[in-house]
Parts: structure tokens; C-alpha cells; sequence
């Protein structure tokens, strides 16, 4: 819509004239034209300000004014108002002054007196349109310029009466060639690739002709002048002038992009997609053999379920008649079988625990259901045959030793399927285990007892030596007490010898008692070393009166075992015994004792107890350790089978051995305590 059709057009009149300001206001308004609003100042200083503080539509301008005239009023007017349209209307007519007006962007140029009002009123509306339209350009041009940019594009256009092309300066860039370079139309066909030049150069005569509806599209190479090829995406369009056979193409407007990475990442993706294939070709061979090798399996598994329900099958039918209790156990932890004897054995049948899978933790007594479940755990984590020992509640509250064995069931193809069980009930046979055990406590009792004895005439010489101190410390106490002036500190001093001497015989007696005193086995973590110091202390007196200097090699790292003290020190009181009275014949000065520990290869603790004896004359020499067996007049035989069944007990061994020179050589070995030392 025409400003001054509906609303009226804002003007500023720049006059120095009132006369003539006011005579243009009235023949404009008489014009019918349109509305004008006029603000009329005489010089440009009170426009400048008005353009301050009001928008208008045109700028009517004389170039005769006060503070400025000629060329510098428009240039001034173009500086302070560069969006508002101007028109000139002056009484200058100096042609070079209009174009130089139009040149620098005023809309037009009139002269007082050879244009009529309708003439003015006409110019001052184009004016306004023609800013309007020239800024509508401006912004479409600024946009596609924008668009140009973002998309990475540049235009060429190639006039056909010139042959020569005008080039942006990405256009210039994507062909390689600088802003000094002067390209026509050869040199540019000249810079495109040998292989693409004929093909580019027949699309655009085809175009040309009249073809392809004058529109172009091709993608070709360019070479740039350093060798350097890169692919180029046209597409253009002929602009042509003349009718029918006066038609002819004046121009070829075309816009590149540089799809030179996109090639790239065309070649990559084909390459991409070759490589694709190849892994789907072979992907779908390798899905084809693992089709076939799991069809094997499942063929595999096939045939061992069916070996596997005969196996139950058999099984079952043993099972079912066998005095035991059995059971299968699949690998997820459910019983697939139970044999009937479960009822004798536990007190529930058999579809109770296979309703119930969790009874058979349950029956567990309390105290071992740890054992139980480190069994279980270890038994599906790596299989294994295995046996343990356990205590079970029966349904009636009875509790039950239980003899347990179980052994992996493997398929033929090496698969694991679960746990076959055998459970035996040896509550009798672990009651006859215990009343033996009581029976070696009660005759090892018998043999410490008897020990004691042996060393009657030592302990009387070790017990003799404080009670004499003592006797004669209370004489001279007294003494020194009844004198005329008593002497109270020797007779402390005394005092203090007696309670002395007193904790040295009392230190006897106790080791003694603790000796032979009858107790229940108690195992704990014990140091060796101190066990033989311990009993050597308890044999000093021995050793003085059979003229015999024990060479003691006690391992000061020595690991800690687990036993019972008193058992242990049996042991190897027994074997100093035996090593003193083995040398009761030889030679005082030839009699050597030697009592050394350590670890051996096994990392066993070992102790040695070694003299020089006429050694053992017995073979095999393992007939030492059997019951009642003696090699002495008056032995009763059980003190080295007592001290073989202790070091079992233990878990080590006790072995006897000739010496290459003379004597003989006792060693038991004991495992290293490990884990809870509690």
C-alpha cells in the first residue's frame, strides 16, 4: 500500500524561503494527490534537530541554505539521515550537482519552475516506494548472501558478449585462483579436470541451445595451480533476451559448492559399506557354523539327557533297595532323587525333603552347619569326590553321626549335572571312636604316672636342693632374730631366700601335677619351644646326676602349632626319657644329647631329639611304635605307641632313625597353625 492513500505522509521541509515553504504546503494539498503533514525549518541546523526528535517519510530539500548550500547539504542530509528518502528541490539547475545527488542516493532532483506541483507530489511518493523497494532488495539481497555463506556456496557470471566472468570471492577460492587473476571462460574450462572438461563443457552448450529448459546441474573436478584436485557441485541458470528467432542467451548465472568432503565421506561410507558386507558375509557364515554347532549341541544334550534319565534309572533302582541314604543333587541345588533309606536315617521321607528342599539344611546340627555349607559351596564350585563328617537332628530330636560322600555326575560331553550323596549313619562307630579315645587319655594317663616313677630319684634331687636352701635360710633367720641385738635385715634377707626357694619347689610340684594330672584334651595355639624348655627345666636334675649336657638348637621364628600342651609334652618327655636311658651304659663322656627344632620341606614345625646310644636294634624299626612292644626288661611297651597316636592325633607324623655314627634320632613333625587361632 502507497503511503498517503489512508494515512498522511510526514514531510520535512528544509526551505529558507516562507514565502516559497508556504506555497508549496498549499499547491501539494491542492494536488489531491494524497495528505501531507508538513514540518518546515529554514536551515539545516533546526532540520538536524528535528530529525532528532521525529521520524518522517521524505526529506524535501532546498540546496540554498543558510548554513550550508550546494553539494554539501545532500552529503550532510545523506549522513545524518542515510534511511530517510530525499528529494531536491532547488533553483539550481546545474546538471552535474543532480547527478551527483542521484549518485550519492538522493531519490531525485527537481528544479523550482520547471516542475509543477503534481510533478513534486508524484516524486516525493516514488521517493518513498522506491526506499522502500531498495531496502526490500537490500534485505533479500543480505539474505541470500547469508544463505550463500552458511551453505558454503559462491556465484559466477559469465556475460556472453564479453566472455568474461565475474567471480565472489568463495567462488574464486573453490577454483583456486586470487582476486588479481583475470578468468574468462577458457581459463576456467582450461582449470577443470581432463576427465569431467567434456562433459562440463557439452552441459553448458546443451543449456546454451535452449536445452535442458536453460536450467544446469553438474558435479566436476577442478585442479588448482598447485595440483591439488577438488570436486565442485553447479548448478546455473541462461538468461536470455530477444523473441523467437532474435532469442539469445546474455548471461549464465551459476552458484558452486566445494563438495570435496563430501566426496570424501562418500568414498569413506562406500568403503565403509564394502567393509559392511565383508563382516555380514562373514558374520553370517560364522551365525551359520555356531547354527550348526548348536544344533550338535542341542543333540549332544539330547543324547545326554536321555544317558542321563537312564543313569537316574539305574541309580534309582539301586538306590532304592541300599541301606544308606542317597540322594541327587541337580547343579541349581534341587534334589532330583532321594533314596527311602532317608526315613531310617533322618526321621522324614524322602517326598518331605523334596517338598522341602531347605530341610536338608535344616537338620544340620547347629555346631556344624558351617563345616556343612563350606562343603556344599566348594562341592558345586569345583566338583569333586569329598567326604565329611556331620551331626544331624533327626524328626524325633535324636542327634546323628553322619558319614557323607559325594562324587560329581559328568554327562558325556564333560558337562557337570550335579551331585550324587551317600549318607551313612556311624553314630555307633563314632561312640566306639570316642570310648577308645577315652581309653588312650586313661592309659596315657597311666603312662605319665608311671613316667613319674621313672624320674623319682631326679624330682627328689630337684625338690631336695630348695627345701635344704629353705631349712638352713629359716635356721639363720632364727638365729639372727634370738641374738641380744637382733640383725632384722639378714634375717629379711633370709626371709627372702625361703619365699624363693619356696616358689622353686612349689614351681616343681605344679609342673608335676600338671603333668600327671588327669584332664580333658583342650587344643590351643601353642609355641613348641616353650613346651621343650618347659620339660627340660622338669629334667635338669636327671640330666645332672646321668652326667649330661643337653645341646638345645630351638628355632627362634618358629611358626605356632595347634595341639594340647600337656599331650605334647608327653611326647617329648617320653623321647628324653628314652634318649637318657638309651645311653645309660655308655661312657659319661661319651654320652651327648641334642634336642634341636625347625621347619622342614613341608613347612612343617619339626622337632629332633637325638643321642648317642647303641641305637635301635629292632626291624623294622616301625615295630617301635606298635602297643606293648619293649625293647626294655621292665617297659611296659605304650610310651611310644601313646606318643605315635598323640602326634597323629595332631596331624603329624612321628618317625625313628639310626644314626650314620651311633645313637639314634626321634622326629615328629606338626602342621603350622593356620586360619582362626581363636
Amino acid at each position: 500500500m502507497i503511503r498517503g492513500e489512508t494515512c498522511p505522509i510526514e514531510v520535512l521541509l528544509v526551505e529558507d524561503s516562507p514565502s516559497d515553504a508556504l506555497l508549496l504546503q498549499e499547491s501539494l494539498l491542492e494536488t489531491g494527490l494524497g495528505a501531507f503533514v508538513f514540518t518546515h525549518v529554514e536551515c539545516w541546523a533546526d532540520a538536524s534537530r528535528c530529525l532528532c526528535d521525529k521520524e518522517f517519510d521524505v526529506l524535501l530539500l532546498d540546496l540554498s541554505l543558510p548554513d550550508v548550500a550546494g553539494q554539501d547539504t545532500f552529503l550532510r542530509a545523506r549522513a545524518e539521515a542515510p534511511h530517510l528518502p530525499i528529494v531536491v528541490l532547488t533553483g539550481t539547475g546545474n546538471e552535474v550537482l543532480g547527478l551527483e545527488a542521484v549518485r550519492h542516493g538522493i531519490q531525485d532532483y527537481l528544479v523550482k519552475g520547471r516542475s509543477n506541483e503534481r510533478q513534486t507530489a508524484r516524486s516525493i511518493r516514488y521517493s518513498i516506494e522506491r526506499k522502500r523497494v531498495e531496502e526490500t532488495l537490500q534485505t533479500a539481497s543480505e539474505r541470500h548472501r547469508l544463505v550463500l555463506e552458511a551453505a558454503g556456496m559462491g556465484v559466477w557470471d559469465y556475460c556472453f558478449d564479453t566472455s568474461e566472468i565475474s567471480w565472489d570471492e568463495r567462488c574464486r577460492n573453490m577454483w583456486g585462483v586470487t582476486q588479481r587473476d583475470r578468468i574468462d571462460y577458457a581459463s576456467a574450462i582450461a582449470a577443470i579436470h581432463p576427465a569431467d572438461r567434456a562433459a562440463f563443457d557439452g552441459a553448458v552448450k546443451r543449456v546454451l541451445a535452449g536445452e535442458d529448459g536453460g536450467v544446469y546441474h553438474r558435479e566436476f573436478r577442478v585442479v588448482w595451480p598447485d595440483g591439488t584436485v577438488h570436486w565442485i557441485d553447479s548448478s546455473g541458470q541462461v538468461f536470455c533476451e530477444g523473441e523467437g528467432k532474435h532469442r539469445r542467451a546474455v548471461r549464465f548465472i551459476c552458484a558452486i559448492q566445494d563438495i570435496t568432503e563430501r566426496k570424501r565421506a562418500q568414498e569413506q561410507i562406500r568403503a565403509l559399506n564394502a567393509e559392511l558386507e565383508q563382516h555380514v558375509a562373514a558374520r553370517t557364515a560364522e551365525l551359520r557354523q555356531t547354527n550348526e554347532q548348536l544344533r550338535r549341541e542341542i543333540e549332544v544334550r539330547r543324547q545326554t539327557e536321555q544317558e542321563l534319565s537312564d543313569a537316574e534309572l539305574r541309580y534309582r533302582t539301586v538306590a532304592d533297595f541300599t541301606y544308606d541314604w542317597e540322594y541327587w543333587k541337580t547343579p541349581e541345588g534341587l534334589l532330583q532323587y532321594c533314596s527311602p533309606s532317608c526315613e531310617r536315617v533322618t526321621g522324614y521321607t524322602s517326598s518331605e525333603l523334596a517338598v522341602s528342599p531347605e530341610l536338608l539344611s535344616r537338620i544340620i546340627y547347629p555346631l556344624d552347619r558351617e563345616i556343612w555349607q563350606r562343603h556344599e559351596s566348594e562341592a558345586m564350585a569345583h566338583p569333586a569326590p569329598r567326604s565329611i563328617l556331620f551331626r544331624i537332628r533327626r524328626k524325633d530330636g535324636v542327634v546323628r553321626w553322619i558319614e557323607h560322600t559325594c562324587q560329581p555326575v559328568i554327562g558325556s560331553g564333560g558337562e557337570f549335572l550335579g551331585l550324587r550323596a551317600s549318607n551313612r549313619d556311624v553314630s555307633e562307630r563314632k561312640q566306639a571312636e570316642m570310648d577308645m579315645q577315652q581309653l588312650r587319655e586313661e592309659l596315657a594317663h597311666v603312662t605319665r604316672v608311671s613316667t613319674a616313677g621313672q624320674l623319682a630319684a631326679s624330682l627328689a634331687h630337684e625338690l631336695n636342693q630348695p627345701l635344704t636352701a629353705i631349712r638352713c635360710n629359716a635356721e639363720t633367720a632364727e638365729r639372727l632374730l634370738a641374738a641380744a641385738q637382733p640383725n632384722v635385715a639378714e634375717a629379711r634377707e633370709a626371709l627372702d631366700d625361703i619365699s624363693r626357694d619356696s616358689e622353686r619347689a612349689g614351681g616343681v610340684i605344679e609342673g608335676l601335677r600338671a603333668l600327671f594330672h588327669k584332664t580333658t584334651r583342650e587344643r590351643r595355639v601353642l609355641q613348641v619351644n616353650s613346651i621343650i624348655n618347659e620339660t627340660l627345666d622338669l629334667l635338669r636334675s636327671q640330666f645332672v646326676l646321668q652326667g649330661i649336657t643337653p645341646q638345645v638348637e630351638l628355632e627362634p621364628t618358629l611358626p605356632e602349632v595347634l595341639g594340647d600342651r600337656i599331650e605334647l609334652q608327653q611326647v617329648v618327655l617320653n623321647l628324653l626319657v628314652n634318649a637318657v636311658e638309651s645311653m645309660s651304659q655308655c661312657e659319661p663322656g661319651l654320652r651327648r644329647l641334642q634336642i634341636a627344632t625347625g621347619c622342614d620341606e613341608n613347612g612343617e614345625v619339626c622337632v629332633s631329639v637325638r643321642d648317642s646310644g647303641h641305637g635301635i636294634q629292632v626291624q623294622p624299626i616301625s615295630r617301635l611304635f606298635e602297643p606293648f612292644f619293649t625293647t626294655k626288661s621292665g617297659g611296659m611297651g605304650m610310651g611310644l605307641a601313646i606318643s605315635h597316636s598323640i602326634i597323629e592325633a595332631h596331624g603329624g607324623t612321628l618317625r625313628a632313625m639310626n644314626n650314620p655314627d651311633r645313637g639314634a634320632t626321634f622326629r615328629f613333625a606338626l602342621p603350622i597353625c593356620q586360619g582362626d587361632r581363636s
